[in-house]
């Protein structure tokens, strides 16, 4: 009598052989037949029954592991934030056009046309630290701090331009 278990250990690189070309010839049939069998509105609901009892079962280690992978992905965006930042404030001198502000962290990229709000609409901040970097430093840009920036949006000028008069 013919043993498949007994036939499977001992050929077992022949029928891996064997089912790896077979998939390779039908493999677009095969992604059809997996896609039509997985739009099947009761293996859909068998699905989502499956996943909620384990995600019922399972919820603190979900839990853990979202806030694992939340506080990981933030350390990394903010020091790769930084590091962009550091890199536009050290392109444009590393200090404010207007006061001579040196902290890191009051200084702001301003522009000098006040197009800023175009801008903002077509691009985040890591996108505008990164089209700034690419594109070489461009000379419609300058870097003031906070203070200079928010004066010369709100009131059309900064302070210490009076003072130097």
């Amino acid at each position: 009598m013919f043993n498949v278990k007994e036939y499977s250990k001992i050929n077992k690189k022949k029928i891996q052989k064997y089912h790896k070309k077979y998939y390779h010839i039908h493999k677009q049939e095969l992604k059809e037949r997996r896609k039509k069998y997985n739009q099947n509105p009761i293996v859909k609901n068998k699905r989502r029954k499956r996943r909620r009892e384990y995600y019922k079962k399972n919820k603190i280690k979900f839990a853990k592991k979202s806030l694992d992978y939340y506080y990981r992905i933030r350390e990394k965006n903010i020091m790769s934030r930084k590091e962009r930042k550091m890199e536009v404030i050290n392109g444009y001198d590393g200090k404010c056009v207007c006061c001579g502000e040196a902290n890191w962290e009051f200084l702001t990229v301003d522009h000098i046309k006040n197009d800023g709000a175009e801008e903002r609409k077509k691009m985040t901040g890591n996108q505008f630290y990164e089209y700034i970097i690419k594109n070489n430093f461009p000379k419609k840009y300058r870097l003031l701090c906070s203070n200079c920036n928010w004066s010369r949006g709100t009131y059309g000028y900064c302070p210490h331009e009076k003072e130097a008069k």
